[in-house]
């Protein structure tokens, strides 16, 4: 006899499915986490043979509320939001969030923090790291007989 978890009322892909959301926001990788509030800022990192470019969305906040430093592998990124709005009264609705934020960005490659250089336009952060000397890519000649 075959059986027919249908007619049992049992969804093995709905159990799936829940354990899949289950380990994704374990491990962050939640992608609508960000728009909960949960991630901020969001990020893109990418990489060369020479540095590792990480861009960051951080739309309304000001240049003097951003503190990057660079640890090992790892970027962090830290600022404020502006204050909570005064005199608004009570909120109908409220997405845009407000305050202090910090994210940690673990870097792909081995970096020479102390040559991080930032640039800030129009919301956007751009941080660009050289890798360390050992985490580039080099090439090797070949010679025939």
């Amino acid at each position: 006899m075959v059986f027919k978890w249908r007619d049992s009322g049992w969804n093995p892909w709905a159990e799936l499915r829940e354990m899949q959301r289950a380990f994704d926001s374990l491990a962050g990788s939640d992608p609508l986490e960000m728009f909960r509030g949960g991630t901020f800022p969001p990020v893109n990192v990418s990489m060369t043979n020479d540095e590792i470019l990480v861009t960051a969305e951080v739309p309304g906040v000001k240049l003097e509320k951003i503190d990057l430093s660079v640890t090992g592998d790892s970027l962090t990124i830290q600022g404020c939001r502006g204050t909570e709005p005064e005199g608004a009264g009570e909120f109908h609705r409220r997405e845009r969030p407000f305050g202090e934020f910090g994210r940690v960005i673990h870097l792909p490659d081995r970096v020479q923090g102390d040559k991080a250089t930032a640039s800030y336009k129009n919301g956007i952060l751009t941080v660009k790291i050289p890798k360390a000397p050992e985490a580039q890519t080099r090439k090797i000649s070949v010679k025939g007989e």
